[in-house]
């Protein structure tokens, strides 16, 4: 070894030569360096009507950055949507019928059948049937539900459950179009 290297400070030298080297140079440490803001530019929000446009700016470029002040912004946002979607009637969406509505006129075919029997422990077959039509029938007339919240709906059921259900409808539907299908598989 060379004398300059044999000392412990010599070594810790040469290191931070090769370090400097492969990495650039260190930088002092606790330095903060302090950056301007950009002034905000704005961005104007499409689809709307001209008095109801926002001017936004997104949430990186504000000076000084508040912690929500992105949700006060989608917030103005949706209350000007919600605005202009008042003024327009023909563009609101068609109420949805609840659970409930869709459960009962499942049960108009079911006679005898209540819906604090769909929602209990029950196990007879004429129940279980008209619960599993329900589901099936709340599931596609209500695609905007999951199958966790038809499941609490039916009594705290779990989602596959009602996954079971849906499937099982499915299939029956299906035997029924198709005749063949009922010979083939006995």
């Amino acid at each position: 070894m060379t004398p300059a290297l044999s000392t412990e400070a010599g070594q810790r030298a040469h290191y931070a030569a090769i370090k400097a080297k492969l990495y650039g140079p260190q930088k002092a440490a606790n330095r903060y360096v302090r950056v301007a803001a950009p002034d905000p530019e704005p961005i104007l929000v499409e689809g709307l009507r001209a008095k109801h446009r926002l001017v936004m700016a997104p949430q990186w470029k504000l000076s000084p950055l508040q912690f929500n002040h992105h949700v006060i912004l989608y917030r103005q946002y949706l209350l000007a949507k919600e605005k202009e979607q008042i003024e327009t009637d023909f563009s609101a969406e068609p109420e949805k019928p609840s659970m409930t509505d869709i459960a009962n006129e499942v049960l108009q075919d079911f006679p005898g059948v209540t819906l604090a029997e769909l929602k209990g422990v029950h196990r007879k077959r004429n129940i279980t049937a008209a619960r599993q039509l329900a589901m099936y029938h709340i599931r596609y007339r209500r695609p905007d539900l999951s199958y966790p919240v038809i499941g609490r709906f039916f009594g705290g059921r779990d989602h596959t459950t009602c996954i079971h259900a849906v499937r099982k409808i499915e299939q029956l539907m299906a035997a029924a179009d198709d005749p063949y299908r009922m010979e083939a598989s006995e």
